[in-house]
């Protein structure tokens, strides 16, 4: 996940850019589309894991919990995305994917950052060849390595790069990308720069939060983020931070302290 490495990149708004923020909340309507049903997830960080029931019937289809593994009681209408966080036991990776009939799987959680999965593109390359790439030839869709939004050329679309170089020969059918900062204007940008630098790949947004610690700023935000999403064919499926109960240091949970859906649950369709 994340979250401890939120503040790290700060984000400077322009007057241009308040002008691109304006512009976009006018352009996209504050209701969210019919679209989430097949597109929208969440982030399953809940220390309930009981809490996984209530998204059944709701806008989300789907989630991660950056694990192989399922959460306990998942509803029969919600997928899940199993995950290889990091190369500790990746050579069981395929069984679990292919035991639970998986029609989509992802690769490494931000490689491209020392305090997560923190593996070169050239090593991520060569697991991802031995233990993920034959999941291909089972029909499965694979994901890219989650990447952070730092700065390349070392992190972000910039490991993502020197990793599609490297795995030569892969099947990588869409690429997953995070984002962490201030404002709908930021992220639209950022969205925007990684489908013109890799204009072939279907996007999913794994994880991504407005980390401003206004909560009303970040239900303005959320809005007008998914509203974007919902209108690009380029942008598949995206995963909000994070369907807990509580978020350290920021204002992103879809739940309140007792479990029940808060305004922000509301605004994501919960």
């Amino acid at each position: 996940m994340s979250v401890f490495r939120i503040f790290r990149i700060m984000i400077i708004s322009s007057p241009v850019l308040l002008l691109i923020s304006l512009t976009v909340v006018n352009a996209f309507p504050l209701h969210l589309s019919s679209r989430s049903s097949a597109g929208r997830g969440v982030c399953f960080a809940s220390s309930q894991p009981s809490d996984v029931a209530k998204l059944s019937q709701t806008q989300v289809s789907w989630l991660l919990n950056w694990s192989p593994i399922p959460p306990p009681g998942l509803p029969s209408d919600i997928e899940h995305v199993p995950m290889q966080w990091g190369a500790g036991s990746v050579e069981t990776f395929q069984s679990f994917v292919l035991n639970a009939h998986a029609t989509h799987a992802l690769g490494f959680n931000e490689p491209d950052l020392g305090s997560q999965s923190n593996l070169s593109p050239a090593q991520a390359a060569s697991l991802w060849t031995q233990y993920i790439q034959p999941l291909s030839s089972h029909g499965v869709r694979l994901g890219s390595p989650s990447v952070t939004n730092g700065p390349p050329p070392s992190m972000g679309t910039g490991w993502l790069s020197d990793f599609i170089k490297a795995c030569r020969g892969c099947t990588i059918d869409f690429i997953a990308i995070h984002w962490y900062g201030f404002g709908a204007d930021a992220f639209i940008e950022y969205l925007e720069q990684v489908h013109n630098q890799f204009p072939q790949y279907p996007i999913w947004v794994t994880e991504f939060a407005d980390t401003n610690p206004d909560s009303a700023a970040v239900q303005a935000s959320l809005k007008t983020m998914v509203a974007y999403m919902d209108s690009v064919s380029y942008v598949e499926r995206y995963a909000w931070f994070a369907f807990s109960r509580v978020t350290n240091g920021l204002s992103s949970n879809l739940m309140d302290a007792s479990g029940n859906f808060n305004a922000l649950g509301s605004v994501y369709g919960l």
